[in-house]
């Protein structure tokens, strides 16, 4: 009976743990003072790069060159796109590996970063092989964090992350 009492214990613990984690993913609603919902109106230094469907992206040079580091690592460019209301819908980091190599050293970037993910969110939730060669993705209710590798040929690849406002289901589904 008391080790049945204690794998109860532990189950909802390890599940206590689970569901702090992936509120984390929401309670963040961004990367650092960058939040998902906020109009164009409230960043600077935007240049426009291209529509995609409804959203136009930008690439954004803040003034805080905090916001190119994830974690330990620093990312080349930072993307911004937003809604037909002018809303932040998506954050995307990028960094661009060139040379023979590219693939082998976008790959150790992204892992690095997914390890340190991992260790905020716990597990990721799926492996995104629509939007990457190489990624997974965590899922929180309003968020999604992605992280993944792109190969665009020999001489260039990519470590990307993309931070999403969770795309809510119709009714039906």
């Amino acid at each position: 009976m008391k080790k049945v009492f204690l794998l109860l214990i532990l189950i909802l613990q390890f599940s206590v743990n689970i569901v702090a984690q992936k509120s984390l993913i929401d309670e963040k609603y961004g990367f650092k003072t960058i939040k998902l919902g906020s109009p164009t109106s409230a960043f600077n230094n935007l240049s426009f790069s291209l529509n995609e469907g409804d959203l136009k992206m930008y690439s954004y040079l803040p003034d805080d060159d905090n916001l190119y580091y994830v974690f330990d690592k620093k990312y080349d460019i930072i993307y911004l796109s937003f809604d037909k209301t002018n809303s932040l819908a998506s954050i995307m980091l990028t960094k661009i590996f060139t040379g023979y190599e590219s693939f082998k050293d976008a790959l150790a970037y992204s892992k690095s970063t997914i390890n340190k993910f991992t260790s905020a969110f716990g597990e990721y939730d799926a492996v995104d092989k629509e939007t990457f060669n190489i990624g997974v993705v965590w899922y929180g209710n309003k968020t999604s964090y992605s992280v993944g590798t792109m190969y665009f040929g020999v001489q260039k690849s990519e470590s990307v992350l993309i931070i999403n406002k969770s795309q809510k289901l119709g009714s039906g589904f």
